[in-house]
């Protein structure tokens, strides 16, 4: 879109949408996957969508456990993360796992604004994604140089403390698994360039050569 109000004032918008429709149709044979940790492929999903457990919460108490389904999997403790026991068996196991999360987005965007009035003009050019997720790996290490992300201040310390965030504690193995709590929200839009610019007087410019 170009316009020319006037008042030596102008100004064009520029965009682009793009979906996408992603799908593995077939593999070399039935029933093969291509795994690589958290990710997967495999006929009739994305590619290389995130597969684990799907958090449902956190352990509270020991009652709480005695009431859940049986971990097969690990011990599990009070403060620990909660598994959805998605085939229904009464036991959180392997086949528990699932579809956690889809890294390719459902569509992307960008937007370029252009601006000019007299001597000056304005450009600023931005973009995005939406719709896709990001499996977190920097902090599943347990080692001292990593840090912590801001959100474990809000950890579990004691019944009711906390519904997400697990106990900070580096031998709970049950909560370093591949589960949807280490999936985060891919969606961003950036502003890329911003650029002012003014244009001399020719005539001025001749005479400061």
């Amino acid at each position: 879109w170009n316009a020319n109000p006037g008042n030596d004032f102008t100004y064009s918008i520029s965009g682009n949408f793009t979906t996408f429709n992603n799908n593995v149709h077939k593999l070399s044979t039935k029933g093969y996957e291509i795994i690589n940790g958290a990710s997967r492929t495999t006929e009739g999903f994305p590619m290389g969508y995130f597969w684990g457990y799907q958090v449902t919460g956190i352990y509270q108490s020991e009652q709480e456990i005695d009431n859940s389904p049986t971990s097969s999997i690990g011990t599990v403790l009070p403060g620990d993360l909660k598994y959805a026991d998605v085939d229904g068996d009464g036991s959180i196991t392997e086949a528990d796992r699932t579809k956690i999360g889809n890294p390719t987005p459902d569509f992307s965007y960008g937007v370029s604004l252009y601006a000019k009035y007299k001597g000056f003009d304005l450009g600023i050019d931005g973009a995005g994604v939406y719709g896709n997720q990001i499996f977190r790996q920097w902090n599943k290490g347990t080692f001292a140089q990593f840090n912590y992300l801001e959100d474990r201040l809000n950890r579990w310390n004691g019944p009711g403390t906390s519904d997400f965030e697990p106990i900070l504690h580096t031998s709970r193995s049950n909560n370093y698994l591949n589960s949807s709590y280490w999936v985060e929200n891919g969606s961003f839009f950036r502003i890329r360039n911003i650029q002012l610019g003014y244009q001399f007087d020719p005539e001025i410019l001749s005479k400061i050569k």
